[in-house]
């Protein structure tokens, strides 16, 4: 009996192993597919990548074109730190250069670049004009460090003479989910807002899948 007891609880702890190694392949798909829409959408011209991330487990795509179109957000901006990151591409992947080839550097304000922006369309203007508040907030955000529990705190701020409103959360140590509104400098960032950006960070840093593997361990 106690043979057949342990092979029970083998065959159990395998079945919820394969079932969290297929929560986190999912996880990992619906992060490269916002991560590479680049890449993507050049693969499939005239494809919306509303439509096509709304294919995988988290709709990244979707939920952030939903939110700014209801919220009337200005822009929508997931924004990567590539100091020190040899070989980055803005497009999300590039060959290996040649032994001949320089690969590009980046500093300053140029080593925080939007990976991921909505609308697309003029996102060299929005760099030019808020990416100096932006990338202070996010340096701000890296010296206060982590709030008790663990996780980084939801930053807000109010640029009057840009008339615009930033809200910057940190997903980890490289990687930032910036939302912007114009308009009022007293608008108030009410809940449905915090909890769509809570969506989109825990669902970058693969938090609830870690979760599935944290309570099972117990």
């Amino acid at each position: 009996t106690s043979i057949a007891g342990h092979t029970s609880s083998v065959a159990v702890h395998h079945a919820e192993l394969h079932r969290w190694l297929c929560a986190l392949e999912e996880a990992l798909v619906s992060n490269a597919v916002l991560v590479f829409h680049r890449l993507i959408q050049a693969r499939e011209p005239g494809k919306e990548m509303s439509q096509f991330s709304q294919r995988t487990a988290v709709p990244f795509c979707h939920a952030i074109e939903t939110f700014a179109q209801k919220n009337q957000a200005h822009r929508v901006v997931l924004v990567m730190d590539v100091s020190n990151t040899d070989g980055f591409c803005a497009a999300g992947y590039q060959l290996p250069t040649r032994g001949d080839e320089d690969t590009p550097s980046y500093s300053g304000l140029s080593s925080f670049q939007d990976i991921y922006c909505h609308p697309a369309e003029g996102s060299k203007d929005m760099r030019a004009k808020h990416w100096p508040t932006v990338v202070s907030l996010i340096s701000d955000g890296r010296r206060r460090g982590l709030a008790p529990g663990g996780r980084f705190e939801l930053q807000q701020y109010t640029e009057p003479k840009l008339n615009c409103t930033y809200l910057v959360h940190q997903v980890d140590a490289k990687l930032s989910f910036v939302v912007m509104f114009e308009g009022s400098t007293k608008k108030t960032i009410k809940g449905p807002t915090r909890r769509f950006m809570s969506f989109i960070v825990e669902g970058l840093n693969c938090a609830t899948v870690v979760g599935m593997i944290k309570h099972n361990s117990k």
